[in-house]
């Protein structure tokens, strides 16, 4: 069933690079982005704290001051202890480089991006939005950007409002498959995480596959969540134009009867 939800028009943008593997820019997030890369770095007025690395750090040049987290905090989550020694110090010598040149230059998109996938390796999720939130001050409308804080909010920090503006953003600046990952995301979200909004993933995807009737991913999410809440006629007829869709595998072909005819079985 279609409900209206508040999304700002979906603006089909086509927009240079990618990614949500997360779409974590350069890195791999939740599961789903792919991500791309630009540049940009700043000037410490104020000298970084090296024993005290947790602590907020304010960097600033002739860009906005960055307030977030200390640039080379790893922060203390429990599962850096099962890293090897030599990992651990080979991540902080990366942090360590771009870090210094996000001190020298705060428009260095790169060293700002490499920031963020750091910190979201050692799982320091806010760390790794603080440096995205940044880059959000210099680019707002940032493909990659705004999908991979909302994957950061929506999987990870679980603040839904907020992951939810950054997807809708994302959203709004993307086209072709850039604009079927951010509905996916959210749509993701919606379902597994945000669940007082679990009755709005079907318009989601169904806005989506209205814009990209050929994207097979979008229809396959609508089937499975048809049938997950019990809208059989709905599933089927999900499936069932599955079968029609170009560039299917056999395995896939016969997966997708085998659901049609438990469906109707059911």
């Amino acid at each position: 069933m279609r409900k209206q939800i508040f999304l700002i028009g979906l603006s089909v943008i086509a927009i240079i690079g990618g990614g949500t593997g997360i779409y974590f820019g350069i890195f791999n997030g939740y599961q789903e982005p792919e991500p791309i890369a630009d540049n940009l770095p700043i000037a410490s007025s104020t000298p970084v704290n090296t024993e005290n690395p947790a602590g907020s750090q304010t960097v600033e040049n002739k860009t906005p001051k960055y307030k977030g987290q200390a640039l080379r905090a790893i922060g203390n989550d429990q599962a850096i202890k099962d890293f090897t020694p030599e990992v651990v110090a080979m991540k902080k010598a990366e942090l360590q480089k771009f870090a210094a040149l996000a001190e020298k230059d705060s428009s260095d998109t790169l060293a700002w991006l490499k920031i963020s996938e750091i910190k979201k390796f050692f799982n320091n999720y806010q760390g790794s939005a603080d440096a995205l939130e940044y880059l959000k001050l210099l680019a707002p409308d940032d493909f990659i950007v705004n999908l991979n804080l909302g994957n950061l909010y929506g999987f990870y920090l679980k603040d839904y409002k907020k992951a939810e503006d950054n997807f809708q953003n994302a959203m709004n600046h993307s086209g072709g498959a850039q604009l079927a990952t951010a509905i996916s995301s959210l749509a993701d979200m919606y379902k597994d995480f945000y669940k007082v909004k679990y009755d709005q993933v079907d318009n989601l995807l169904l806005l989506g596959i209205e814009t990209m009737p050929d994207d097979t991913n979008l229809v396959i999410k609508l089937a499975f969540y048809y049938k997950e809440a019990g809208n059989k006629e709905g599933a089927i007829q999900s499936f069932e134009r599955l079968l029609s869709m170009q560039g299917l595998t056999g395995a896939q072909q016969k997966a997708f009867e085998d659901e049609i005819a438990a469906l109707k079985q059911s």
